[in-house]
């Protein structure tokens, strides 16, 4: 990825693929890439003005409220541009061929008339191939922020996104214990968060809403589970984690909790704009049963090898 980065006629290409897609929605400004004047080694791109994410949180470190400083530099409303923001950035994920991987503050610009600018796409990726696995994946996270926070759809949710074959299989399998799979699966996961809900460190993310470190740092502990995530999505996850700290910064920083009100807000929108579009459905299982089974044992030998605790409690409960 740093050796790709630094290959500007690659960065131009994408950065064009990324403003034809904003271009149609007229939300998200991305400059003109002048390819024709660029190389490998010279990017040139149109000037966008503004004040940088990366300059207003620091002048909010020093003590400044980041709502006035933007309001006096832009005359815009900060809550409203990184509501936009949040909104779009899912938004790619859903429908945009390629997904910009790297927003950090300083490549997130504040304008005018509530508009917000991306810069650098020298880090991108393709979409994830199972778009209906993350909507759902969304819609656990809207139910987190509303408080309804459920382990075991949300669990399965997270396992359907980054481990789809695991997950299909695990499908197939719990078809042979129950007439309801999914719920089968559900309660099982549900079960061993039982077992998990009495850590303070469990009740602080769930309460403080740091979902994906509950998931990588109690339900799959130094991967326990054996899931396998693709590198699209390995980007994918590490793009969204950025974009979470930079608002709870911004938000604890401010005044504790706005950072709540405003990922709720771009979440859901993001959420039942997919909706609309028909991504509510995961795609059905299409493996044999043979090769479920197969990947279902490899999976087992590997938790074994992991977790003997994990692996006692999955056997005993007869699930695969």
């Amino acid at each position: 990825m740093t050796y790709a980065e630094t290959d500007y006629k690659r960065e131009a290409a994408s950065g064009e693929q990324l403003r034809t897609y904003f271009d149609q929605r007229k939300t998200i400004v991305i400059p003109r890439s002048y390819q024709e004047m660029g190389s490998r080694h010279v990017l040139v791109q149109e000037r966008i003005a503004g004040i940088s994410l990366a300059s207003a949180m620091s002048r909010q470190r020093s003590g400044e409220q980041i709502d006035e400083l933007v309001h006096v530099a832009t005359g815009s409303n900060v809550w409203t541009q990184l509501d936009l923001l949040g909104s779009e950035f899912l938004g790619t994920i859903v429908h945009a061929d390629v997904q910009m991987v790297d927003p950090h503050p300083g490549n997130i610009r504040l304008l005018p008339d509530n508009r917000v600018a991306l810069i650098d796409f020298g880090m991108m990726t393709q979409a994830p191939r199972n778009r209906e696995a993350f909507v759902n994946m969304l819609g656990e996270f809207v139910k987190v922020y509303e408080n309804r926070f459920e382990p075991g759809s949300f669990a399965a949710a997270m396992l359907a996104f980054f481990d789809m074959e695991l997950h299909d299989a695990l499908q197939i399998v719990a078809r042979q214990r129950s007439s309801d799979h999914m719920k089968s699966l559900e309660a099982f996961v549900s079960q061993f968060m039982q077992g998990q809900g009495a850590s303070s460190l469990t009740q602080h993310y769930v309460i403080d809403r740091q979902m994906a470190r509950l998931f990588n740092q109690v339900i799959n502990q130094n991967n326990k589970l054996g899931i396998r995530i693709s590198k699209e999505n390995v980007m994918l996850q590490r793009s969204m984690s950025m974009f979470l700290s930079i608002m709870r910064v911004i938000g604890e920083t401010h005044d504790g909790s706005v950072h709540f009100t405003v990922l709720h807000a771009s979440m859901d929108r993001a959420y039942q704009d997919a909706l609309k579009h028909g991504f509510n459905q995961p795609a059905q299982p299409r493996m044999s049963e043979e090769r479920a089974y197969e990947v279902a044992v490899n999976w087992l030998t590997l938790v074994a090898e992991k977790d003997r605790e994990l692996y006692g409690f999955i056997t005993q409960r007869s699930y695969v």
